[in-house]
């Protein structure tokens, strides 16, 4: 009998931990959905929800993005703000500015200064509930920074260790907007 109880015990705790990393994996409105593969995660976003400013109406950027494997954490913010949390504090944060659309700009790639970075996050829209969160996390010496500008997203790759950030780098440039 005990063993009985051992055992269903261990299956019930192995189908909650399915049951997690479904929930993980997939949000409730579905506006968000990542797909696991052999060697990165495939994060969508596509909303239907209109956000409004002043009169006028946008409708959030949909895109779709690989990212590594081995998320931490992740959030979403109003539709426009991803921020994704591995361990040693990187961070791949995605804002999208659906408000400035008709003025088209040069997708381009640079290296930021402190100073330039710590603006950047200041101006990010975090859930600031979250433990791993771009606003606490600062940015470390001997690491790696990258800005990323695709049409009104920016893509901040942020203290990515020298061992990474080639393959952070090769998956991030997968950024595209879909319909």
């Amino acid at each position: 009998m005990k063993r009985f109880v051992i055992l269903a015990s261990i299956v019930a705790f192995l189908c909650s931990c399915s049951i997690q990393k479904g929930v993980y994996l997939n949000s409730e409105d579905k506006s968000y959905n990542i797909r696991e593969y052999s060697n990165y995660l495939l994060f969508k976003h596509k909303s239907k929800i209109v956000l409004s400013k002043d009169k006028e109406r946008f409708w959030p950027i949909s895109f779709e993005i690989q990212l590594p494997k081995r998320i931490k954490s992740w959030e979403a913010i109003n539709s426009t703000n991803f921020g994704f949390y591995y361990r040693h504090n990187q961070v791949i944060f995605i804002s999208t500015n659906p408000f400035y659309t008709k003025e088209p700009t040069i997708d381009s790639v640079f290296i930021p200064s402190k100073n330039e970075i710590e603006k950047m996050v200041d101006n990010f829209e975090t859930s600031g509930h979250n433990k791993w969160d771009i606003k606490k996390i600062g940015v470390i010496k001997n690491r790696k920074n990258i800005v990323m500008k695709k049409g009104n997203t920016t893509i901040l790759l942020l203290n990515i260790r020298n061992t990474d950030f080639e393959a952070y780098y090769r998956l991030v440039r997968s950024y595209s907007r879909i319909q």
